[in-house]
């Protein structure tokens, strides 16, 4: 899978929680984060987000081009984005805030 989409999420998350950018949260300077996989950074900043309050329900991504075609495996895509960041695929239960990115 693409690593971008996996930023953009990461992104978008921590925008809309009003907790800076992927760069700010992870920057490469930091061993720890120096070509980590995508994965490691949705859950990441999955728990920054959760740390603020925020139940993460939704998050979309728009990805505009004709190559790789990424249709025959939008759901192997969405699948892993929703497991990573722990997001609700239904109604969420309990109150919450939501961050809406």
């Amino acid at each position: 899978m693409l690593t971008w989409p996996r930023m953009a999420a990461c992104d978008a998350l921590l925008s809309a929680a009003g907790l800076g950018d992927l760069g700010t949260n992870f920057g490469t300077a930091e061993a720890q984060w120096a070509g980590a996989p995508g994965v490691a950074l949705l859950q990441a900043t999955a728990a920054l987000v959760a740390g603020a309050g925020y139940v993460i329900g939704n998050v979309a991504i728009q990805v505009i081009g004709e190559r790789p075609r990424l249709s025959p495996r939008r759901q192997e895509a969405e699948k892993v984005l929703s497991e990573a960041l722990g997001a609700c695929r239904s109604a969420c239960p309990g109150p919450r805030r939501t961050a809406w990115a």
